[in-house]
């Protein structure tokens, strides 16, 4: 029988009708004995049948709500995502410098440039030095010993670059700026809406002579997505400068801010996690990395697509996590000899053109372009220009040769084939592979010496295998963070089953990626109502547009008649035409749509 729960009047009434058929009582009346103590009764019975419902209510995560989901979700290793906070760039500025820019291109050699305006600029005092280019690859240094105001013309050292119309050039004085992190920047208040806090995560520092900083990272103080905006947005300090004159800009657009998950939301998300179960089907696997969370960064994967690629040997899973998910990896360092001539053997130190990227101590490989003088050794320590070696060199090498810090394998058993690298998932194209099977070390070839699973480091010898004692050696990019997490739960990890036990079918590699940016410009024709503030209206519109290509996830389309919708929602449109593009955009399943460029800038013009 069902269960089938009962409300207050209905038990009272059936207390009452009970009563009055077994005693002799007659007086049911409101506010007599028997009747007061019959209700005191059902009034329990009531209350118990509530919390039975709301325990199974609970128990369902169809109908569970607030913590009872949580818990409900958790039984299945699923958590609600949290909301986040949306992340920019910017740039400080010194308004106080003298700056003006380029009037003409030019070329090497010149000693003389003429500017917009000269005026602000010393008239005596010279020689003294200016900058031109700043921000861009032909930035440099001449110095002006003459400036005449009424040509805006500047008499300089000959120039080592060429330059172009526009760039900045400013006077280099006083010396350099830094500025901590932990400095509070704002987007502007805009009629009832508060402004907006973000704070830096870097220092920055400010060079004598430039308008702008260093890029800086900042986050949002207060999680969700009302922190989302546009590249220029973030204009202003929340309280003094941290230098007098200092300006601030964002670069980029401010992004990956999000609200936590609703309950409406996570039963979604749980259902399509509880149909997959126990299934290497394509919703099973891109379910299992949805939520997905980095506790270090707090990035978190929000949007998965698996493309089945049965022309190669992986199949790929693209994942974003709202922001154009940028991975973290760890490149293996690589440089070149810098002696000034020929290593010779028996030296006990390698001088390079920088060892900053290697580590403090490991393995190298010097010479790989060359069998002949090629040889691996180890290194204990280094400076900032040279590896010391643990021993001596056997070979000689040569000025610029190449120098790899490696991954040393395991020394083959006879007939060995399979080899493990010790750190993956392995980035594509990244790697290379050398073995010294005859003696030198020569560099392997894909698909005909060794197939690599990219996924889990796992590297396998063609044919009948390896010489006894024959040595591997690996140079490569491996993928860190998040992007690991999510490798390891598709693919699983052999040394660490309990919290990665997989969800791919085994000898299915599912090789995680991140899609192509895909760059969405629209133009939007709008008309408003009279009386209205036009250029605010359009500034809504353009943020409604630029909000629904952001909740895009990999693969959706664009579809016109969704940002008319958007636009028409918009109070104060009466009427909305997209002049372009013509038709809806097909978003492929590798792409992610995006309203912005490189640089950060809208690609949605509102007129």
């Amino acid at each position: 029988m069902a269960f089938q729960p009962r409300v207050f009047d209905t038990i009272l009434l059936d207390m009452m009708a009970h009563v009055r058929a077994n005693t002799t009582l007659t007086d049911f009346s409101v506010g007599s004995v028997i009747r007061t103590l019959l209700e005191a009764a059902a009034l329990e019975d009531d209350e118990q049948y509530h919390q039975m419902v709301t325990l199974l209510d609970d128990y369902r995560y169809t109908t569970a709500t607030g913590k009872g989901l949580d818990e409900r979700a958790g039984d299945f290793n699923v958590s609600r995502l949290l909301a986040s906070a949306a992340i920019s760039k910017i740039k400080y500025r010194n308004d106080n410098m003298t700056k003006n820019i380029l009037k003409f291109n030019t070329i090497v050699g010149v000693t003389s440039i003429e500017i917009d305006d000269s005026d602000e600029f010393p008239v005596s005092g010279y020689p003294y030095t200016i900058r031109i280019g700043e921000g861009s690859a032909n930035v440099e240094d001449v110095t002006v010993t003459n400036n005449d105001t009424s040509t805006n013309i500047f008499i300089i050292s000959a120039t080592t670059k060429v330059h172009s119309t526009g760039d900045r050039v400013s006077e280099v004085i006083g010396s350099d700026i830094n500025i901590n992190s932990g400095v509070q920047v704002q987007i502007p208040s805009q009629g009832t809406v508060s402004p907006i806090v973000f704070e830096s995560v870097d220092s920055a520092t400010l060079i004598a002579g430039n308008y702008e900083s260093t890029i800086v990272r900042v986050k949002a103080v207060v999680d969700g997505k009302q922190a989302n905006a546009g590249v220029g947005q973030i204009k202003q300090f929340t309280s003094s400068p941290p230098f007098s004159g200092a300006g601030v800009i964002n670069t980029t657009v401010a992004t990956g801010g999000r609200d936590r998950e609703t309950d409406s939301e996570l039963r979604i998300r749980l259902r399509d996690r509880l149909s997959a179960l126990g299934k290497g089907t394509r919703r099973a696997i891109e379910s299992s990395v949805k939520g997905t969370r980095d506790p270090d960064t707090g990035q978190q994967i929000v949007a998965a697509n698996l493309i089945e690629n049965f022309t190669t040997e992986e199949h790929l899973l693209y994942v974003d996590d709202g922001t154009g998910f940028v991975p973290s990896n760890v490149v293996m360092a690589r440089s070149q000899i810098n002696n000034g001539g020929v290593l010779p053997p028996s030296s006990s130190t390698v001088p390079l053109t920088s060892t900053e990227a290697f580590p403090s101590s490991g393995w190298i490989l010097i010479s790989p372009e060359n069998p002949a003088q090629a040889e691996i050794i180890e290194y204990t320590s280094k400076t900032a220009v040279q590896l010391n070696l643990s021993g001596t060199t056997v070979n000689s090498h040569d000025d610029t040769d190449e120098v790899l810090l490696i991954d040393k394998l395991t020394l083959a058993e006879e007939g060995q084939k399979f080899f493990q690298l010790a750190n993956y998932p392995i980035r594509r194209n990244s790697y290379n592979l050398y073995c010294n099977a005859t003696g030198v070390y020569r560099l392997l070839v894909e698909g005909l010496d060794y197939f690599i699973n990219r996924t889990n480091g796992q590297v396998q010898i063609y044919g009948v295998g390896l010489a006894q004692d024959t040595q591997i050696i690996g140079n490569y990019t491996y993928m860190t963070g998040l992007f690991s997490r999510i490798q390891k739960t598709v693919n699983g990890d052999k040394l660490d089953t309990i919290n990665y036990p997989g969800v791919g079918a085994a000898g299915v590699i599912i090789y995680v990626d991140t899609p192509i940016i895909r760059e969405v410009s629209v133009t939007i024709s709008i008309a408003v109502s009279s009386g209205e503030d036009e250029a605010d209206i359009k500034d809504n519109v353009q943020t409604a547009v630029e909000t629904y290509i952001e909740g895009l996830l990999i693969g959706q389309n664009v579809i016109l008649a969704s940002i008319i919708e958007r636009a028409m929602s918009t109070v104060g449109v009466i009427n909305a035409k997209i002049i372009s593009p013509d038709n809806d955009m097909v978003i492929l399943e590798n792409e992610l749509p995006r309203p912005y460029d490189t640089l950060g800038s809208s690609l949605v013009a509102v007129l």
